[in-house]
């Protein structure tokens, strides 16, 4: 048999720096949709295929993965946790709990 061991808390710290960079990227997505929203706002219109409508397309491409971005983090809270909880919960004749 294999000496197969889980270190708890790497999973545990896996989900929270996972969380930090989602976090971090949501406020970096935040800034880039308040610089979009301006120049939407300032910028001419310059026709059907002209940046204004580019821009207005591809700040609502950032909104759609800032709202996955979100999603995720919801998704990941807990997650590891409860991995953790069902591998203890497994191997316990392993440790004689």
């Amino acid at each position: 048999m294999h000496n197969i061991k889980i270190a708890d808390w790497e999973y545990l710290y896996a989900e929270q720096i996972l969380i930090v960079y989602l976090q971090h990227l949501d406020e970096a997505m935040n800034s880039f949709a308040r610089i979009m929203d301006r120049v939407q706002t300032e910028a001419i219109d310059d026709g059907e295929d002209g940046i204004l409508i580019r821009c207005q397309r591809y700040g609502e491409q950032m909104k759609a993965l800032k709202q996955m971005t979100s999603n995720l983090q919801e998704v990941m809270k807990g997650r590891a946790q409860r991995f953790v909880e069902e591998i203890d919960k497994a191997d316990q004749f392993v440790y004689g709990r």
